[in-house]
């Protein structure tokens, strides 16, 4: 079976498209976050990708090699992201430590 880890990012950043009239339109993005999607996915790769997504410096030891699946109805903002590492951490009886 093959793994699927997708990670979708809604860039915050406003996207420009030229116009035909050679002004420039701006374009907001639909919603500002982060969509998830894991499937069958390394409970590992999912921690590293859930950290990176918050911009932290991921560190693992003694991580149960078993795989996991969960999706998001649509994009998240970062703190719920950070909600949702916590919840699959304590659902797999691991601790987040954050230092400095």
């Amino acid at each position: 079976m093959k793994r699927v880890l997708t990670i979708l990012f809604a860039a915050s950043l406003t996207v420009l498209f030229a116009a035909r009239s050679g002004g420039a339109q701006v374009v907001p993005p639909r919603s500002p976050g982060t969509a998830l999607n894991f499937v069958d996915a390394r409970l590992s790769e999912v921690i590293r990708s859930l950290g990176l997504t918050l911009g932290l410096n991921v560190v693992l030891t003694d991580v149960p090699d078993k795989r996991i699946t969960f999706t998001t109805a649509g994009p998240v903002a970062q703190q719920d992201v950070s909600a949702i590492l916590e919840s699959i951490l304590e659902s797999s009886g691991l601790t987040l430590i954050q230092k400095g």
